[in-house]
């Protein structure tokens, strides 16, 4: 085939190869939702390169140069010996993504990265081999991790979350850092200065070893904290540290640091509805929005809102899922507070049998003995919330999550709205496409 002078899309088929494919593609080659086992036949120079969600297990045959984003994601991927060495150009762009893989190494990955690097939810247990230069985000959560050994020192977020981390030696200076969802029992080894910092859920028992000045939020909450000694002395943003061994009061917070912000140090167990905050953990997850006046469900001296589910829904490790098995024309509730009766929408359609929305239906969880069953899907502006208040909530990908509204592209194959987490823009799908799914539920 001739070279293409923009872009090429070849996905949503069932193809085995990319035999017969242009050399040179001026613009983005996506060949995702296929049935590729090689890369052999791919385009050598590409401005950008999709080759998610097939069943690569090597990236043999990949283009020798990607001027802009590469994602080889939601593949079989145990090695990425064969990609080129630099992924992106010197103006700037160019993110890479390999997560939901089989990697154990990053033997083989680019060294320099001018986007955001994505190596989330494989099998690693070192970043060794990784790139060392990362302008945006690097998200290695969800692995193996025991230290931060390998992970680059230039980099504008670190996210380390949900993983097996018992030191914070080798962290970078300067970025922001979140290690929450690990087994830290000290924050010996971490830099002095530092961006936001998520230290949550962990196994602290002492803040000596916290940088001496954060320049963002400090959330350090849902550890076994006694006393506030080691604090950092100068917080820019908020300081979060309820769910501890004991209720810290404002007073006593203030007499440790200097909090620019908010200070949230209330136990979000038997805590006033007054009380709450976007980020407070309260209904068996964590408020992700309190309805303003504006809001249709607001009601008048009452403090009401949505709280986003802790984590992803799973189903035997499986994160992924369909829209639904059946589309038709559902109502179209988009105003936030009215996800519910999207849900329910969803669900009551003909021949209905499984969907992300009842998979949201069927969530429960159990906090200090109460039962929490009433979720549903978000919609797409409760989505946009969940998107806002996202690290703050904490344990999202950087993926697209699906909301339970139809989508108002021009093209009628691409039905429904979800977001992507990566940039919060909103990107239409099919219905029989798999994406992640975040339950919701009033208070």
């Amino acid at each position: 085939m001739e070279d293409v002078y923009s872009g090429f899309d070849c996905s949503s088929n069932k193809l085995m190869t990319l035999d017969g494919a242009p050399k040179e593609v001026w613009g983005e080659f996506i060949c995702s939702y296929n049935k590729l086992i090689t890369l052999i036949g791919a385009p050598k120079l590409v401005w950008g390169f999709d080759c998610s969600y097939n069943n690569l297990t090597s990236i043999g045959g990949s283009p020798r140069k990607v001027e802009g984003d590469y994602n080889c994601s939601h593949n079989k991927l145990n090695s990425l010996n064969g990609l080129p060495k630099i992924i992106g150009h010197s103006d700037g762009g160019g993110n890479f993504d390999c997560s939901y893989n089989s990697l154990k190494s990053l033997d083989g990955s680019p060294k320099v990265i001018d986007g955001a690097f994505n190596c989330s939810h494989n099998k690693l247990k070192t970043l060794s081999g990784g790139p060392v230069s990362v302008e945006f985000e690097y998200n290695c959560s969800h692995n193996h991790l025991a230290t931060l050994e390998g992970v680059p020192k230039k980099a504008n977020k670190i996210n380390c979350s949900n993983n097996k981390i018992s030191t914070l030696v080798g962290s970078p200076s300067g970025c922001d850092l979140d290690c929450s969802y690990n087994n830290l029992i000290s924050l010996e080894g971490i830099s002095d200065e530092i961006g936001h910092f998520n230290c949550s859920d962990n196994k602290l028992t002492s803040l000596i070893g916290a940088p001496t000045i954060i320049h963002g939020d400090f959330n350090c909450s849902g550890n076994n904290l006694s006393s506030l000694d080691g604090c950092s002395k100068i917080i820019d943003g908020d300081f979060i540290c309820g769910d501890n061994a004991v209720e810290f009061t404002d007073e006593y917070v203030r007499s440790k640091c200097s909090v620019k912000g908010k200070v949230k140090a209330f136990s979000l167990k038997n805590v006033a509805l007054t009380d709450l905050e976007v980020g407070s953990r309260f209904g068996g997850g964590i408020i992700a929005y309190i309805f303003k006046p504006f809001d249709a469900a607001y009601k008048s001296g009452e403090t009401h809102g949505i709280i986003a589910a802790e984590k992803d829904i799973a189903r035997d490790n499986i994160k992924l899922f369909r829209w639904s098995n059946v589309y038709s024309s559902i109502s179209r509730n988009n105003e936030i507070g009215d996800g519910q009766s999207s849900t329910d929408s969803i669900i009551n359609r003909i021949n209905h049998v499984a969907s992300a929305a009842l998979l949201c239906r069927e969530y429960s969880v159990i906090v200090d003995g109460v039962t929490y069953s009433d979720w549903y899907l978000p919609n797409q502006k409760e989505l946009d919330e969940l998107y806002k208040s996202a690290f703050i909530i904490g344990g999202f990908d950087r993926n697209c999550y699906w909301s339970s509204s139809l989508s108002q592209h021009y093209n009628p194959r691409f039905q429904v709205c979800a977001q992507n987490f990566k940039n919060g823009s909103h990107v239409s799908f099919k219905t029989n496409e798999l994406n992640l799914v975040r339950a919701v539920r009033l208070f």
